[in-house]
Protein backbone atom coordinates (compact mmCIF):
# COMPACT_ATOMS: atom_id res chain seq x y z
CA UNK A 1 0.00 0.00 0.00
CA UNK A 2 2.85 2.38 0.82
CA UNK A 3 4.38 1.92 -2.64
CA UNK A 4 0.98 2.43 -4.29
CA UNK A 5 0.53 5.72 -2.44
CA UNK A 6 4.01 6.80 -3.52
CA UNK A 7 3.13 6.06 -7.14
CA UNK A 8 -0.08 8.09 -6.94
CA UNK A 9 1.71 11.03 -5.33
CA UNK A 10 4.47 10.85 -7.95
CA UNK A 11 1.95 11.03 -10.79
CA UNK A 12 0.18 14.02 -9.24
CA UNK A 13 3.42 15.88 -8.58
CA UNK A 14 4.70 15.05 -12.05
CA UNK A 15 1.61 16.67 -13.53
CA UNK A 16 2.28 19.80 -11.50
CA UNK A 17 5.91 19.99 -12.63
CA UNK A 18 5.12 19.50 -16.30
CA UNK A 19 2.24 21.98 -16.23
CA UNK A 20 4.65 24.63 -14.94
CA UNK A 21 6.84 24.31 -18.03
CA UNK A 22 6.33 26.81 -20.83
CA UNK A 23 4.80 25.29 -23.95
CA UNK A 24 3.25 22.23 -22.30
CA UNK A 25 0.05 22.75 -24.31
CA UNK A 26 1.86 21.26 -27.31
CA UNK A 27 2.65 18.00 -25.52
CA UNK A 28 1.76 14.89 -27.52
CA UNK A 29 1.45 11.32 -26.28
CA UNK A 30 2.82 9.85 -29.49
CA UNK A 31 6.55 10.63 -29.59
CA UNK A 32 8.24 8.77 -32.45
CA UNK A 33 11.77 10.14 -32.08
CA UNK A 34 11.95 10.39 -28.28
CA UNK A 35 9.88 8.32 -25.89
CA UNK A 36 8.53 10.28 -22.92
CA UNK A 37 7.56 7.26 -20.84
CA UNK A 38 9.63 6.12 -17.89
CA UNK A 39 11.82 3.04 -18.28
CA UNK A 40 10.23 1.08 -15.43
CA UNK A 41 6.67 1.78 -16.56
CA UNK A 42 4.02 -0.95 -16.53
CA UNK A 43 1.98 0.69 -19.29
CA UNK A 44 2.33 2.90 -22.36
CA UNK A 45 -0.40 5.10 -23.85
CA UNK A 46 -0.62 6.91 -27.16
CA UNK A 47 -3.51 8.73 -28.83
CA UNK A 48 -5.50 5.58 -29.59
CA UNK A 49 -4.22 2.65 -27.54
CA UNK A 50 -3.08 1.67 -24.08
CA UNK A 51 -0.52 -1.12 -23.70
CA UNK A 52 -0.45 -2.82 -20.29
CA UNK A 53 1.84 -5.56 -19.02
CA UNK A 54 0.99 -8.01 -16.29
CA UNK A 55 3.15 -10.76 -14.85
CA UNK A 56 3.30 -12.79 -18.07
CA UNK A 57 1.01 -11.03 -20.53
CA UNK A 58 0.56 -7.96 -22.74
CA UNK A 59 -2.87 -6.36 -23.20
CA UNK A 60 -3.85 -3.68 -25.71
CA UNK A 61 -6.85 -1.43 -25.04
CA UNK A 62 -8.67 0.91 -27.42
CA UNK A 63 -8.84 4.32 -25.67
CA UNK A 64 -10.27 6.42 -28.49
CA UNK A 65 -13.42 6.68 -26.37
CA UNK A 66 -12.48 7.04 -22.70
CA UNK A 67 -16.06 6.30 -21.68
CA UNK A 68 -15.95 2.98 -23.49
CA UNK A 69 -12.43 1.59 -23.11
CA UNK A 70 -12.17 -1.97 -24.36
CA UNK A 71 -9.45 -4.56 -24.46
CA UNK A 72 -8.75 -5.60 -28.02
CA UNK A 73 -6.08 -8.23 -27.48
CA UNK A 74 -4.27 -10.09 -24.72
CA UNK A 75 -1.06 -11.94 -25.50
CA UNK A 76 0.58 -14.53 -23.30
CA UNK A 77 4.28 -13.83 -22.90
CA UNK A 78 6.36 -16.82 -21.89
CA UNK A 79 8.44 -14.65 -19.55
CA UNK A 80 8.10 -12.68 -16.34
CA UNK A 81 7.47 -9.21 -17.78
CA UNK A 82 8.60 -6.21 -15.72
CA UNK A 83 8.73 -3.11 -17.94
CA UNK A 84 7.39 -1.73 -21.21
CA UNK A 85 8.86 0.89 -23.54
CA UNK A 86 7.87 2.00 -27.02
CA UNK A 87 9.73 3.86 -29.75
CA UNK A 88 8.16 4.19 -33.18
CA UNK A 89 6.55 0.90 -34.18
CA UNK A 90 8.68 -1.23 -31.85
CA UNK A 91 7.57 -2.26 -28.38
CA UNK A 92 10.29 -3.28 -25.94
CA UNK A 93 9.37 -5.61 -23.08
CA UNK A 94 11.88 -5.92 -20.28
CA UNK A 95 11.65 -9.34 -18.64
CA UNK A 96 13.72 -11.10 -16.00
CA UNK A 97 15.56 -13.17 -18.63
CA UNK A 98 15.44 -11.17 -21.89
CA UNK A 99 14.40 -8.04 -23.74
CA UNK A 100 11.57 -8.88 -26.15
CA UNK A 101 10.90 -6.89 -29.32
CA UNK A 102 7.41 -6.60 -30.88
CA UNK A 103 6.17 -4.89 -34.03
CA UNK A 104 3.12 -2.79 -33.10
CA UNK A 105 2.58 -1.03 -36.44
CA UNK A 106 -0.85 -2.67 -36.20
CA UNK A 107 -1.74 -1.99 -32.54
CA UNK A 108 -4.30 -4.78 -32.28
CA UNK A 109 -1.94 -7.37 -33.73
CA UNK A 110 1.45 -7.14 -31.98
CA UNK A 111 3.95 -9.40 -33.71
CA UNK A 112 6.93 -10.91 -31.93
CA UNK A 113 10.20 -10.02 -33.66
CA UNK A 114 13.06 -11.32 -31.54
CA UNK A 115 14.69 -11.33 -28.12
CA UNK A 116 17.95 -10.39 -26.50
CA UNK A 117 18.67 -13.07 -23.91
CA UNK A 118 20.49 -12.29 -20.66
CA UNK A 119 21.06 -13.72 -17.20
CA UNK A 120 18.27 -13.40 -14.63
CA UNK A 121 17.93 -9.83 -13.38
CA UNK A 122 15.57 -6.86 -13.10
CA UNK A 123 15.53 -5.39 -16.57
CA UNK A 124 14.31 -1.93 -17.70
CA UNK A 125 15.19 -0.94 -21.28
CA UNK A 126 15.31 2.20 -23.46
CA UNK A 127 16.35 2.73 -27.07
CA UNK A 128 17.20 5.29 -29.73
CA UNK A 129 16.18 2.89 -32.51
CA UNK A 130 19.77 1.96 -33.37
CA UNK A 131 20.73 0.57 -29.98
CA UNK A 132 18.89 -0.68 -26.93
CA UNK A 133 20.23 0.02 -23.45
CA UNK A 134 19.17 -2.30 -20.65
CA UNK A 135 20.24 -2.34 -17.01
CA UNK A 136 20.44 -5.68 -15.23
CA UNK A 137 20.20 -5.54 -11.45
CA UNK A 138 20.76 -8.77 -9.57
CA UNK A 139 20.42 -7.60 -5.95
CA UNK A 140 17.25 -7.49 -3.80
CA UNK A 141 15.71 -10.68 -5.16
CA UNK A 142 16.42 -9.90 -8.82
CA UNK A 143 18.69 -12.86 -9.51
CA UNK A 144 22.41 -13.44 -9.16
CA UNK A 145 25.52 -12.13 -10.86
CA UNK A 146 26.98 -8.74 -11.70
CA UNK A 147 25.02 -5.49 -11.98
CA UNK A 148 25.57 -4.22 -15.53
CA UNK A 149 24.42 -1.97 -18.34
CA UNK A 150 24.14 -3.89 -21.62
CA UNK A 151 24.27 -2.10 -24.97
CA UNK A 152 22.53 -4.02 -27.76
CA UNK A 153 22.91 -3.42 -31.51
CA UNK A 154 19.54 -3.27 -33.31
CA UNK A 155 20.87 -2.87 -36.86
CA UNK A 156 18.96 -6.10 -37.51
CA UNK A 157 16.14 -6.12 -34.97
CA UNK A 158 15.48 -9.74 -35.91
CA UNK A 159 18.94 -10.63 -34.57
CA UNK A 160 19.99 -8.20 -31.79
CA UNK A 161 23.61 -8.51 -30.66
CA UNK A 162 25.52 -7.37 -27.59
CA UNK A 163 27.95 -4.49 -28.17
CA UNK A 164 29.34 -4.32 -24.65
CA UNK A 165 28.52 -4.55 -20.95
CA UNK A 166 29.40 -1.82 -18.46
CA UNK A 167 29.52 -2.45 -14.71
CA UNK A 168 27.04 -0.21 -12.85
CA UNK A 169 26.26 -0.61 -9.17
CA UNK A 170 22.56 -1.35 -8.40
CA UNK A 171 21.09 0.07 -11.65
CA UNK A 172 17.39 0.91 -11.81
CA UNK A 173 15.75 3.06 -14.49
CA UNK A 174 17.51 4.89 -17.29
CA UNK A 175 16.90 7.51 -19.97
CA UNK A 176 18.59 8.66 -23.15
CA UNK A 177 19.20 12.37 -23.60
CA UNK A 178 20.85 12.89 -27.00
CA UNK A 179 24.42 11.56 -26.60
CA UNK A 180 24.01 10.97 -22.86
CA UNK A 181 22.55 8.14 -20.84
CA UNK A 182 21.34 8.78 -17.29
CA UNK A 183 21.18 5.70 -15.04
CA UNK A 184 19.48 5.63 -11.65
CA UNK A 185 21.24 3.68 -8.90
CA UNK A 186 18.82 4.02 -6.02
CA UNK A 187 20.73 4.52 -2.77
CA UNK A 188 23.97 4.67 -4.77
CA UNK A 189 22.84 7.82 -6.57
CA UNK A 190 22.96 8.43 -10.32
CA UNK A 191 25.49 8.02 -13.14
CA UNK A 192 25.72 9.85 -16.47
CA UNK A 193 27.44 8.26 -19.47
CA UNK A 194 28.51 9.64 -22.84
CA UNK A 195 27.19 7.10 -25.37
CA UNK A 196 28.09 8.96 -28.56
CA UNK A 197 30.43 6.04 -29.32
CA UNK A 198 28.77 2.86 -28.06
CA UNK A 199 32.05 0.99 -28.43
CA UNK A 200 33.73 3.34 -25.96
CA UNK A 201 31.15 4.46 -23.40
CA UNK A 202 32.51 6.99 -20.92
CA UNK A 203 31.22 7.81 -17.44
CA UNK A 204 31.14 11.61 -17.17
CA UNK A 205 29.47 12.10 -13.80
CA UNK A 206 28.40 10.40 -10.57
CA UNK A 207 25.87 12.08 -8.27
CA UNK A 208 25.48 10.38 -4.91
CA UNK A 209 23.03 12.97 -3.56
CA UNK A 210 20.30 12.20 -6.13
CA UNK A 211 18.96 8.73 -5.28
CA UNK A 212 17.49 8.21 -8.74
CA UNK A 213 15.02 5.42 -9.51
CA UNK A 214 13.66 6.46 -12.92
CA UNK A 215 13.43 9.36 -15.37
CA UNK A 216 10.96 11.03 -17.71
CA UNK A 217 12.18 13.37 -20.43
CA UNK A 218 10.19 16.55 -21.08
CA UNK A 219 11.87 18.38 -23.97
CA UNK A 220 15.12 19.84 -22.53
CA UNK A 221 14.29 18.80 -18.98
CA UNK A 222 14.43 15.57 -17.04
CA UNK A 223 12.08 14.66 -14.23
CA UNK A 224 13.84 12.28 -11.88
CA UNK A 225 11.88 10.06 -9.51
CA UNK A 226 13.58 9.12 -6.25
CA UNK A 227 12.56 7.21 -3.13
CA UNK A 228 11.62 10.50 -1.47
CA UNK A 229 10.20 12.68 -4.24
CA UNK A 230 10.82 14.30 -7.62
CA UNK A 231 13.70 16.36 -8.97
CA UNK A 232 13.39 18.42 -12.15
CA UNK A 233 16.64 19.30 -13.96
CA UNK A 234 17.62 21.09 -17.15
CA UNK A 235 20.24 19.14 -19.10
CA UNK A 236 23.10 21.07 -20.70
CA UNK A 237 24.81 20.25 -24.01
CA UNK A 238 27.78 18.69 -22.20
CA UNK A 239 25.62 16.28 -20.18
CA UNK A 240 25.75 18.31 -16.98
CA UNK A 241 22.52 19.67 -15.52
CA UNK A 242 20.96 22.42 -13.43
CA UNK A 243 18.38 21.58 -10.74
CA UNK A 244 15.20 23.57 -11.42
CA UNK A 245 12.91 22.29 -8.68
CA UNK A 246 12.52 19.57 -6.11
CA UNK A 247 9.50 18.15 -4.31
CA UNK A 248 9.75 15.74 -1.39
CA UNK A 249 7.03 13.53 0.00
Amino acid sequence: MKNQLKNIVSILLLGILISCNEGDADFSFDQQAVSTSGSIAKFYIDQTHLYVIEKSSLSVFDVTDFENVKREVKLDVDREVETIYRLGDVLYLGTTTAVLFYDVSNPIDPKYLSSYEHFTGCDPVVSDGKYAYTTLRTSAGCGGGNDVLDVVDLTDVMAPTLVQSVNVSSPYGLVLFDDYLFVGQGNNGMRVFNVADVNSIQSIGAYGDIKAIDFIRDEDNLIITTETGLVQVKVQTDGSFIILSQINY
